[in-house]
């Protein structure tokens, strides 16, 4: 009897434990939240700004055996960085603080920021009112790390006499869940809990009772979906936000500038109210990509806008050179960027415009130059023919519209430029002994004019300025070559892929490396600095090109969502 009481007792004991485990085990079909989940379920829902940090432990690891992270040590810079005094200081820093909290920058990485992070800004609100508050939510590998992490911290500013105590309370409205209040020296207060693993941080009490109340309930926040929507899953760093909840600071922002910038506050506010959801994003793979993205009501925009984005983004000839180190292109008619109407007068052109340009072209032909600017716009610097020259930079701007209204605004830009060019000969002319002559050089249909002083100008610069003898584009160069080469060039075929700009970091490198002392010798004949000090230049952005092989900016859009991506290809693989 006492043998079967016994294992009666052991049988009982193992039900109890068994329905406790099926208790606690979340329904079928219904999955425990990710670490980054529940940060962010924790999350205010209506915050203006969420931040989220996930998968650094695992990004680290990838990055620390990727061929770059074996790669920059060996390299000039690296080798500048490691040697340098702030360097040996931040390590030795890193390495104090670690002695005292007896934690390795490892550990912190790996047992405490290494699955997910977040935080949340709310800017103080009148109606309703609302205080202002951020709150912090970490999501350890291992809790047991951070709360001694935690004990560590409090024990060293109690000492020092930072904080006058710590008090615990329990939370009015969950009974068994209690937080930490944190009393300073000062008399002032923060507060923080753990919850399920989750630690919680914040200066408000309200803030850190309702995350509490939020990691109780474990419904699934708004947060998941909108960064679902706009950021990839696997970014290291994401930032979310709500416009508008910034509206009031927006507003503010611009009352408090001056009457010229408010102008351009108030036509920008026209784009901002459209704005339903802005997020940026840095993730790592074999390159970098950091990314914004703007979600819109178009409903709310500008009627140009509108219009413009309601066509199918267009496929447009990419007018810089192959050869081009540095290549930039927009797409977008300067009329819809200024929100002119269909027929505009010389009233509907902005103040900060009209009142520098107007006096030029005539205030009556610049609403008309404006409707035919775009949509293409470009600008490049190419490399020189000969080491012993400049390289060479260009600007071109497409005018549209049929060929009776692009004539009067070719010539509107032919008068703009020749005035900007004859007013610096003239001022030129009158204080230097050397002198700029003024020439014109036919290529085809097309007429060049510029600016001429092989003794005063660097070896291979010779502004310019043309418009085609079609009146589509308008280019801009630094010399007459430039703009033969671009009138020369092949047809471009339509853009196949949505680049908006590319810097080929690596070809620059090599130049700068081989031709630096001939392009510093050629830089100084302007004057603004000597030749030694314009090699030191030049080699110190060849240094900083030494981890870089190339920069692509791409534009993309997607229904009511837009694309600006960053990608950086470094000197060698980040995983």
């Amino acid at each position: 009897m006492v043998g079967w009481g016994g294992r009666r007792w052991e049988l009982g004991g193992l039900i109890l434990a068994a329905g406790i485990a099926i208790a606690g085990m979340p329904p079928q079909g219904v999955r425990r939240p990710s670490p980054r989940e529940a940060v962010l379920d924790v999350l205010p829902p209506d915050a203006a700004v969420v931040l989220l940090a996930s998968g650094w432990h695992d990004q680290y690891q990838r990055l620390r055996n990727s061929p770059w992270a074996r790669q920059w040590p060996q390299t000039q810079l690296g080798q500048a960085i490691l040697q340098s005094e702030p360097w040996r200081q931040l390590d030795a820093a890193v390495a104090a603080i670690g002695r005292e909290l007896q934690i390795t920058p490892e550990q912190l990485l790996a047992d405490v920021l290494g699955e997910a992070v977040g935080f949340a800004y709310q800017p103080p609100a009148e109606r309703p009112a609302q205080e202002e508050y951020g709150l912090l939510a970490i999501a350890p590998r291992q809790p047991a790390t951070l709360r001694q992490l935690v004990q560590r911290i409090e024990q060293l500013q109690l000492r020092s006499g930072e904080l006058r105590g710590i008090d615990r309370r329990r939370h009015p409205d969950l009974p068994g869940q209690d937080y930490f209040v944190r009393t300073k020296a000062s008399g002032e207060t923060d507060y923080y809990a753990f919850c399920d693993d989750l630690f919680i941080y914040s200066g408000s009490e309200s803030a850190v009772q309702a995350a509490l109340q939020r990691a109780t309930a474990r419904r699934p926040s708004p947060h998941r979906q909108r960064l679902g929507q706009l950021v990839p899953s696997d970014a290291a760093v994401s930032v979310l936000i709500r416009p508008r909840s910034l509206d009031p600071l927006w507003q503010n922002s611009w009352a408090q500038a001056e009457e010229a910038a408010r102008e351009i506050g108030r036509a920008l506010t026209t784009l901002w109210e459209g704005i339903d959801d802005l997020a940026i994003y840095l993730r790592l793979d074999t390159e970098a990509e950091l990314g914004l993205v703007v979600r819109y009501d178009a409903s709310r925009l500008p009627a140009a806008w509108q219009k413009e984005l309601a066509r199918p983004a267009p496929s447009r000839p990419w007018l810089p050179p192959p050869q081009a180190w540095i290549a930039m292109q927009l797409h977008g008619h300067a009329r819809h960027w200024l929100q002119l109407p269909e027929a505009p007068q010389p009233t509907d052109v902005p103040r900060w415009l009209a009142k520098p340009l107007g006096p030029i072209v005539g205030q009556d032909k610049l609403p008309q130059l404006l409707q035919s600017l775009g949509p293409d716009w470009a600008a490049w610097l190419e490399p020189p023919p000969s080491p012993t020259e400049l390289p060479a930079a260009a600007v071109a701007i497409a005018l549209s519209g049929e060929e009776p209204r692009r004539r009067p605004a070719a010539q509107s830009l032919l008068q703009t430029a020749e005035f900007f060019f004859h007013s610096y000969r003239f001022t030129y002319n009158a204080t230097h002994a050397d002198q700029i002559d003024w020439f014109e050089r036919r290529h085809g249909p097309t007429v060049i004019k510029g600016l001429s002083n092989p003794r005063g100008f660097p070896n291979g610069f010779a502004p310019a300025y043309a418009v085609t003898g079609d009146c589509n584009y308008l280019i801009v160069a630094t010399s007459p070559q430039a703009i033969e080469r671009w009138l020369r060039r092949p047809q471009p075929g339509d853009a196949t892929d949505a680049t908006v700009a590319v810097v080929q970091a690596a070809k620059i490198r090599e130049y700068l490396l081989r031709h630096g002392d001939d392009l510093a010798e050629q830089l100084a004949r302007f004057g603004t600095a000597d030749a030694p000090t314009h090699r030191r230049d030049l080699r110190n952005l060849a240094l900083l090109a030494e981890w870089i092989d190339q920069l692509r900016l791409e534009f993309r859009r997607d229904r009511d969502t837009l694309r600006l991506l960053l990608r950086v290809k470094a000197s060698a693989p980040l995983k």
